[in-house]
């Protein structure tokens, strides 16, 4: 697959998990570490006002500033 496919292909593949769950790779040719990113991107989901499932970006945002807070002994995140 010549390198321009390659990325346009690994660009459908990181962005149709959080929306239209469309596949153009095989799972079962994915390495254990895609699998497991895949499923990462279809919890997080899509932005906000999109018809995307999962817990949207910016809850996912605002979780892990919240974890870096908590971590740093802050009381607020921002």
């Amino acid at each position: 697959m010549p390198v321009g496919g390659k990325v346009l292909s690994s660009f459908f593949a990181a962005v149709t998990p959080r929306t239209a769950g469309f596949n153009s790779i095989s799972t079962s040719g994915m390495t254990p570490a895609g699998r497991f990113l895949t499923i990462i991107l279809m919890f997080i989901g899509g932005s906000p006002g999109s018809t995307a499932g999962g817990i949207k970006t910016t809850t996912f945002g605002v979780l892990i500033m919240t974890i870096i807070a908590a971590i740093k002994g802050r009381e607020d995140t921002v």
